[in-house]
């Protein structure tokens, strides 16, 4: 039922990006990884969805540490869950099974500002410190899109 929702839900938007939250991150090097909790089913319910719709942002938490991937079928998927205890295991540290950009074990939160070609992201730490920034371009979509 809830996926049925968030199709159609995403077909009917006319939003200039499409960002998607949940809990739960489809890549993810963190300890949870390891248990398998999730990432494969909820890649195959998902993925297609966020996929068909054209969605721009996957943004989730769940692990406790940062981590951002080049896009993936065309998504972006951020994991920004590390505002708490931070995670204490790694996996993939240099070469994960999908395409990883960045990933970090520190405390940080994230920023996303409104360019004229893409959403600017900042991710920056307790002290302000910068530790990532980037741009999500904006998807040129068809006026029904939009």
């Amino acid at each position: 039922a809830q996926s049925n929702w968030l199709d159609r839900a995403l077909q009917a938007s006319i939003a200039k990006y499409k960002v998607v939250m949940g809990h739960y991150p489809l890549y993810n090097s963190g300890k949870y990884f390891k248990r398998g909790e999730n990432a494969g089913t909820l890649r195959q319910i998902l993925e297609p969805i966020l996929v068909d719709n054209k969605v721009d942002i996957y943004l989730c938490g769940h692990e406790h540490h940062y981590e951002r991937s080049a896009p993936i079928y065309g998504i972006h998927h951020f994991i920004s869950g590390s505002a708490s205890l931070l995670t204490d295991k790694i996996y993939h540290k240099t070469h994960p099974p999908y395409p990883r950009k960045k990933l970090l074990r520190k405390h940080q939160f994230m920023i996303f500002q409104e360019k004229f070609n893409g959403l600017a992201f900042d991710v920056i730490d307790r002290v302000g410190k910068v530790l990532d920034k980037g741009l999500v371009p904006l998807k040129k979509r068809k006026r029904a899109e939009r």
